[in-house]
């Protein structure tokens, strides 16, 4: 597999001033993750654990040096479809315990874990969210030289007129771009 250098870093970009307000809570966010990550670990949900310890590590990255885009889409989208597993493991051990684990009598440290764990899915969907908000709002704030990166729907694709160069409802008198003809020449064909 070949790695090209800087290939993630092709959205990134000065961040938006909304980038830098949410900033704070995406530290929190990661920061509570890391502590749910860990206390999924010492409950022995290793795989659980450690898919949420690299989440954390994926997002300090993506927030360590300004906001980098693409790691904050990607991370967006790893949150929330961990949400969606975690949050029916929540569900599915609530409904094997009968959603006694919160009230019977137990050690402080294990109360502790299970609480974390059982608000580990909240945390990760408010973390896609503010994730995905990001990207959002840096893409609605995209400089002109990365205009290429736009929707179709913001592109307007005109034919142009083969006397004039210019588009065919362009007003009268439009400048012609001198040294461009569309789709003139000798004409190929395969066979």
């Amino acid at each position: 597999m070949t790695f090209i250098s800087g290939s993630l870093d092709g959205l990134s970009g000065p961040p938006t001033p909304f980038a830098l307000r949410v900033r704070p809570w995406l530290i929190f966010i990661f920061t509570m993750l890391g502590f749910v990550g860990l206390a999924r670990l010492a409950l022995l949900d290793v795989t659980g654990g450690l898919f949420l310890v690299l989440a954390v590590f994926i997002g300090y990255m993506a927030i360590r040096k300004g906001m980098n885009i693409a790691w904050l889409l990607c991370l967006a989208m790893i949150l929330f479809l961990n949400s969606m597993l975690d949050g029916f493991l929540v569900l599915a051990l609530g409904l094997r315990t009968q959603w006694d684990f919160f009230f019977k009598k137990q050690p402080w440290y294990l109360f502790v874990g299970r609480f974390l764990t059982f608000i580990g899915p909240v945390l990760e969907l408010v973390g896609a969210y503010l994730s995905w908000a990001i990207y959002k709002d840096h893409m609605e704030h995209i400089p002109s030289s990365e205009a290429f990166l736009l929707p179709d729907q913001q592109v307007s694709y005109h034919s142009m007129e083969p006397s004039t160069g210019s588009p065919p409802d362009a007003p009268p008198g439009r400048a012609h771009r001198p040294g461009f003809a569309a789709f003139t020449g000798p004409a190929h064909r395969l066979e």
